[in-house]
């Protein structure tokens, strides 16, 4: 976990050694810096079972109801049942800071790590149970003397929607649910101070589904009460491929052309842009990039695409 970072760090040393044009002020906000940030990456819970859970949110007690079955039936919510959601979101908090502690545990490592991603996050419990690690992490690193960083909640949404049920094989729970556990001041019956994110993501899903659900979370945001001039949008989609959890492989692509993924998250951001530019700005920023099933050539491509449509702004 350690040398992972430190690999990352090394690349970056690299990258801009051989790259001696960047622009590294400081006094610049970072879109225009031109410095390279690196977020540590920090996936579900579910990423550590098997099968993996970030798409289904099958988790074992005491994080969930039960267990993966592939005989049987499967569900993920608690029901009306308040003391096992509490249990659930204290052995996901701990499960959360337990893997934050060991960056924290190394002062270069810390310091060369920018911003947390928590990402890929299926249920809104786990986005409750990250808050309060988060919490938890804040008063180490303040009474370590060392500076909190800005982090991220990024939720996942397979099909368009959150794979959370509400009730045991019910319906969904819908982003606003999602948006509430991660900037309101009560989730779940729990009043809670627990600290807010620096920005809420979509990640690990496919680009069509991504405008819907922003159009959804700009209206939370406009009838929110939330200071957002430093809440930034982190947008990466899946590439044109379709998880199928049956085989545990992916289908697809679902289009042939290369440039066809680049120019439709494009197109999404440039919507979400003019909406910014009509309205009231909801966002500091967007963050966009890709998820799975993506490669450097598709990212390449998303950067010219972005770097076209703001040369005609």
């Amino acid at each position: 976990m350690l040398q992972a970072v430190r690999l990352a760090d090394r690349a970056r040393t690299l990258f801009h050694s051989t790259a001696p044009d960047q622009k590294l002020h400081e006094t610049l906000p970072y879109h225009e810096r031109g410095r390279t940030l690196i977020a540590l990456s920090l996936g579900p819970f579910g990423a550590t079972l098997q099968p993996t859970q970030e798409f289904g949110g099958f988790y074992p007690p005491p994080y969930g109801p039960q267990e993966f079955n592939e005989r049987g039936s499967n569900f993920n919510s608690f029901g009306e049942s308040v003391d096992a959601r509490r249990l659930a979101i204290d052995a996901l908090a701990h499960f959360h800071f337990q893997r934050l502690v060991v960056f924290l545990s190394d002062d270069n490592v810390w310091d060369s790590i920018d911003v947390l991603a928590f990402e890929t996050v299926p249920l809104r419990r786990e986005v409750v149970s990250i808050r309060k690690a988060m919490g938890k992490l804040n008063s180490t690193i303040q009474r370590a003397g060392k500076s909190p960083k800005p982090w991220w909640i990024s939720c996942v949404f397979p099909h368009g929607e959150s794979p959370n049920e509400r009730t045991a094989g019910g319906p969904k729970v819908q982003i606003d649910d999602l948006l509430e556990a991660t900037f309101g001041v009560e989730s779940f019956g729990v009043a809670s101070s627990f600290p807010s994110p620096s920005g809420f993501g979509i990640n690990c899903t496919l680009v069509k589904y991504i405008a819907p659900l922003t159009v959804k979370l700009r209206k939370y945001m406009q009838h929110a009460k939330l200071d957002n001039s430093q809440l930034w949008l982190i947008l990466y989609p899946n590439g044109n491929y379709t998880y199928d959890e049956t085989t545990r492989s992916w289908r697809g692509p679902q289009t042939c052309d290369e440039m066809g993924w680049a120019e439709e998250v494009g197109a999404t951001v440039q919507e979400i842009m003019e909406a910014e530019g009509s309205t009231t700005r909801i966002f500091g920023g967007i963050v966009v990039g890709g998820c799975c099933k993506t490669s450097p050539k598709d990212i390449a491509a998303l950067r010219y695409v972005l770097d076209s449509q703001w040369s005609k702004t």
